[in-house]
């Protein structure tokens, strides 16, 4: 499968994966109840879907996702004691491997055809303060020239 460079993520394939994932790092009886009590979506729910499902978020190089996702992902997990700070170990470190960007996503984030334009507009408040501060300097001179 082709990497993917960027793909935003929202909160239910994300959990999902972040379960899938942690699951394959624990013995099989185990993992099974962790995908069973923490509700893997009914489209989830064969073995080869869940492959699936990994094998494509492996292909994901950056995941971008907005704040309010990460926090709903607290609210989801059915996890208690060593279980859950394992689990969120786990998903901090693998998330971090995936480049997580939780900034705000913009419509012109998402097509890669419009760089130039992109990088002007999250520019553009540094542009501003830096076009006023050259405003107020060209003001000084011309004052200065007048006095």
């Amino acid at each position: 499968m082709a990497a993917i460079h960027k793909a935003v993520v929202d909160t239910g394939p994300l959990f999902s994966v972040l379960v899938l994932k942690y699951s394959q790092t624990l013995e099989p009886r185990a993992a099974t109840a962790i995908i069973e009590r923490n509700r893997i979506p009914q489209y989830l729910g064969s073995s080869n879907q869940q492959i699936s499902m990994v094998h494509l978020f492996d292909g994901i190089r950056i995941i971008l996702t907005s704040s309010h996702v990460v926090g709903e992902l607290q609210g989801l997990q059915r996890l208690k004691g060593a279980s859950l700070r394992e689990f969120w170990l786990f998903a901090m470190s693998w998330l971090s491997l995936k480049g997580l960007d939780e900034r705000l996503t913009r419509l012109l984030d998402l097509n890669g055809n419009t760089r130039s334009r992109t990088n002007h507009l999250s520019d553009w408040p540094h542009r501003r303060r830096r076009n006023r501060l050259k405003s107020a300097a060209r003001r000084s001179v011309t004052t200065r020239k007048l006095t």
